[in-house]
């Protein structure tokens, strides 16, 4: 199998549809099932098609130098298991410390309650305030992220602002009435 396999790598890398089909029946199906068995909280499937995409990437006199392909495939997928899994785990860390409450939480505070509102809010608009409060972003800057007008998003901004202040409830229940500016 060694031989036809180190075959097959290599015509795939060449681009050899044919041969990555014929790869992928030889060894896909185990190497889904070893990440299932193995690394429980990935995503098999994701991770298998990682491994045949770093193949593809890598220098072919690197390709050369491998001698078994089915041992070194179930590296790459291990890794991209590995890889995912961790990338998940730091993902929730981040999510953890993130200033921003999730929407569904209770409103208990004033900021979970402003949160809410932020939440409520169209997306262009909610991604102006979250890029000018959460992140700290200039308008200039967020005209960058976004690949639009510095005036779109100051108008977004404003707009959200306006809708924030008609949204915010007096403890009573009714709109907050705000004194005219003279």
């Amino acid at each position: 199998m060694s031989l036809s396999s180190t075959n097959l790598l290599l015509r795939m890398h060449r681009g050899d549809e044919g041969a990555a089909r014929a790869l992928w029946d030889s060894l896909g199906p185990a190497l889904v099932a070893y990440v299932r068995a193995s690394r429980p909280g990935a995503s098999a499937e994701d991770a298998v098609q990682e491994a045949f995409l770093s193949a593809l990437r890598m220098q072919r006199r690197e390709l050369k130098k491998v001698r078994d392909v089915r041992a070194w495939m179930y590296r790459l997928v291990r890794n991209a298991a590995m890889n995912q899994l961790r990338s998940e785990t730091r993902l929730r860390a981040r999510e953890a410390a993130s200033p921003v409450p999730e929407p569904a939480q209770e409103q208990g505070s004033t900021t979970d309650q402003l949160w809410c509102l932020v939440a409520d809010l169209p997306d262009d608009q909610r991604e102006a305030v979250v890029l000018k409060h959460v992140a700290g972003l200039t308008f200039d800057q967020a005209s960058i992220v976004l690949e639009i007008p510095r005036s779109t998003i100051a108008g977004r901004y404003k707009s959200a602002i306006e809708s924030l202040r008609v949204s915010e409830r007096a403890p009573g229940g009714e709109p907050e009435r705000r004194k005219a500016h003279v």
